[in-house]
């Protein structure tokens, strides 16, 4: 199993350029709710993250795609970190915490119920 870190720091700028990509296959863990509540989860996911070009105050332009959705992602160089929307409403983030690990915030602004924490474990694909 290759490493999530270790993986988003081997992206150089040249890898942009050549289009790699970056595959995580992910499976919930736990998922909890606005009020705290958590249940356990195992249902899959798999982000796959196509660099765009490097962004200005280096910020890195993704295209992620996941369960049927493609958007526009941003990530601040040298972060463990993967930001997005799917709509004006809706703000994401996929936070790599270590090697397996990974965290992922939906917040949609307008039905506060509808707001979700889940805890993944993930392997990097190629």
């Amino acid at each position: 199993m290759k490493s999530l870190i270790l993986m988003i720091a081997a992206l150089p700028a040249p890898t942009f350029a050549e289009g790699a990509r970056i595959v995580f296959d992910c499976r919930t863990l736990t998922r909890c709710d606005a009020a705290g509540s958590c249940d356990v989860a195992t249902d899959p996911h798999r982000f796959t993250f196509a660099p765009l070009a490097r962004g200005t105050d280096e910020i890195d332009l993704y295209e992620v795609s996941y369960d049927e959705v493609t958007a526009k992602a941003e990530a601040p160089a040298g972060l463990r970190q993967f930001s997005w929307s799917e709509g004006e409403a809706d703000r994401q983030t996929l936070l790599l915490n270590d090697d397996t690990h990974a965290t992922w915030h939906r917040l949609r602004e307008n039905d506060a119920g509808n707001t979700e924490i889940a805890f993944l474990r993930c392997e990097v694909l190629q």
